[in-house]
């Protein structure tokens, strides 16, 4: 079975609890330390295998083969991936199955990461997630005061890409064409080095 690890917490001694999303289910299961064993490292695509363990509900982890990316060897890339899935796990951590959307983003994104910048395309699938999970919202209404904001004026952005006055969340605004762009299109072609990076730290603040 294949895997993407979200999630890794240290429970005893040098035992884990790692949290796995496959194709269709998210598994946590228990790591046994052992000198033997590989390391695991959160965000790592992963083949292993899991077997019930006796008097426990959990199941544990074994067989653990590490599928490597290239990117993987870029510390910034890895960084920003590895953030992205520890939002993932924020977001997922009280689900057990899903429809699969959520492994084939991460599959989609993983590719793409070779020749792309890691925050760009985790901007896009961050959007993708909102728009697949119908919490997008279209940057035409504040959120916070529930005003319409016009076509000339800047749009500020609160987490989940809610949009808003920019005197309403006191936060700097976007350009509204661009901004509009990137949500009709899903690609941040139209932004700027630094409009990403603003949009990178909202996107931190959660699903």
């Amino acid at each position: 079975m294949q895997g993407f690890v979200l999630g890794i917490r240290k429970v005893k001694e040098e035992d884990i609890l790692v949290t796995v999303i496959t194709e269709s289910k998210v598994k946590t299961m228990y790591r046994f330390y052992g000198a033997r064993h590989s390391s695991i490292n959160l965000g790592y695509k992963i083949d292993f295998a899991s077997e019930p363990i006796q008097n426990r509900s959990l199941l544990r982890l074994r067989d653990v083969t590490h599928l490597g990316y290239g990117w993987l060897r870029d510390r910034n890339k890895l960084l920003a991936w590895q953030s992205f899935c520890l939002l993932l796990y924020e977001h997922l951590k009280e689900v057990n199955e899903h429809g699969g959307f959520y492994f084939e983003m991460l599959e989609c994104a993983a590719e793409k990461m070779e020749k792309a910048s890691a925050k760009r395309v985790l901007l896009e699938s961050y959007l993708d997630t909102l728009k697949t999970e119908g919490r997008f919202h279209a940057p035409d209404e504040c959120f916070f005061c529930g005003g319409e904001i016009g076509e000339k004026e800047k749009i500020a952005l609160a987490r989940g890409f809610l949009p808003a006055h920019e005197k309403c969340i006191f936060q700097p605004g976007f350009s509204a064409n661009k901004l509009k762009d990137f949500f009709d299109n899903g690609n941040t072609m139209a932004m700027e080095d630094g409009e990403i990076e603003a949009l990178y730290s909202v996107m931190l603040l959660g699903f």
